[in-house]
């Protein structure tokens, strides 16, 4: 069996608990695996295909960042509110226009029928028998 030391490489300040995602979920695999099967893997004399469904479910999940690094979940949910938030907003304004223009066309209205009366009842005068 071909055995490597990968000390040197664990001793790197770049690579210490929290610094890197990647090995942060890797290491939560590799800790999973020791959980479940101990140090079997030190008696292999070939491959197992043997199917770890944790495994399959971690590669799943950990290939969208999103899910699995808490802060760009944060960050994805903060940037939808935010585009609903701009509609929002966008479709309040229109409304004040529409009310804006409803209310001009209401005195405009309110105008002209004060005016029609007026007229009306001056047409009218003539025509009415004392």
């Amino acid at each position: 069996m071909f055995a490597v030391n990968f000390s040197w490489f664990w001793n790197l300040n770049f690579f210490t608990p929290g610094n890197c995602k990647a090995l942060d979920k890797l290491f939560l695999v590799l800790d999973e695996y020791q959980q479940k099967f101990g140090n079997t893997w030190q008696n292999a004399q070939s491959d197992n295909n043997e199917a770890w469904p944790y495994l399959t479910e971690a590669l799943t999940k950990f290939q969208d960042p999103t899910e699995a690094d808490k802060l760009l979940k944060i960050q994805r949910d903060l940037d939808e509110t935010k585009v609903i938030l701009h509609k929002t907003v966008d479709s309040v304004l229109a409304r004040g226009e529409k009310l804006d223009s409803l209310v001009e066309k209401s005195t405009d209205l309110s105008m002209a029928s004060q005016l029609f009366y007026k007229q009306a009842k001056k047409t009218n005068q003539c025509c009415t028998i004392l």
